[in-house]
C-alpha cells in the first residue's frame, strides 16, 4: 500500500508517495504469527511426553538386557533368590534402595517342573518360568511386563 505522507524536513511541504504498511496489515500479520505459535506451543507436551516414553523403552531394554544376564549367570537352583531389584535412571544397577527410579520384581514358578523334551537328545529338561515386571519408582502399575522359560540344560541330576 502507498501512503501519501508529506516532507516537512526540506521545507517545501510537498507531498510524496511513501511505502508502508497499514495497521490492518500488521494485525492480519499478528494474528497468523499468533496462530502459528499457539499451534507449535501444543506440540511441546506431546514431544515431551514422546521423549519420556522413548527413553523409558531403552532403560526398559537396559533393565531387561541386565537381567537375562543376571538370569544367565545364577545357578539354576538359586533362580527364586532373584528378586526386587533397583535401578537408577540410566538402567543401571542401583544398590541404595532410595536412589532407585525403576525396580523390577521377578516371580520365579514355584518349584522346577519336568517338561518332556519332544524332538532332542535329552529325555527330560528341568525349567522354571520367571515373570518380569518393572516399575518406575512410587508407581503401583509395572510400565512394562513380560515372562520367559529357563530350562536347565545340563541334565537333570538331583531332581
Amino acid at each position: 500500500m502507498r501512503l501519501a505522507v508529506k516532507n516537512y524536513l526540506n521545507g517545501n511541504g510537498a507531498t510524496r508517495l511513501k511505502k508502508a504498511f497499514s495497521m490492518i496489515e500488521m494485525a492480519l500479520a499478528m494474528g497468523v504469527v499468533s496462530f502459528a505459535m499457539v499451534s507449535l506451543l501444543g506440540l511441546i507436551p506431546v514431544g515431551l511426553k514422546m521423549t519420556r516414553d522413548t527413553m523409558d523403552i531403552t532403560v526398559q531394554s537396559q533393565i531387561m538386557q541386565s537381567i537375562s544376564n543376571d538370569v544367565q549367570l545364577t545357578e539354576y537352583d538359586k533362580l527364586q533368590d532373584l528378586n526386587d531389584l533397583n535401578y537408577n535412571a540410566e538402567g543401571l544397577k542401583e544398590e541404595d534402595a532410595s536412589k532407585r527410579v525403576f525396580w523390577a520384581d521377578l516371580i520365579t514358578s514355584g518349584s522346577a517342573s519336568t517338561v518332556k523334551a519332544p524332538a532332542t537328545t535329552i529325555d527330560e529338561i528341568r525349567a522354571r518360568v520367571i515373570q518380569v515386571k518393572i516399575y518406575r519408582n512410587n508407581q503401583t502399575r509395572p510400565i512394562y511386563e513380560t515372562s520367559f522359560l529357563i530350562a536347565n540344560t545340563r541334565g537333570t541330576e538331583g531332581m
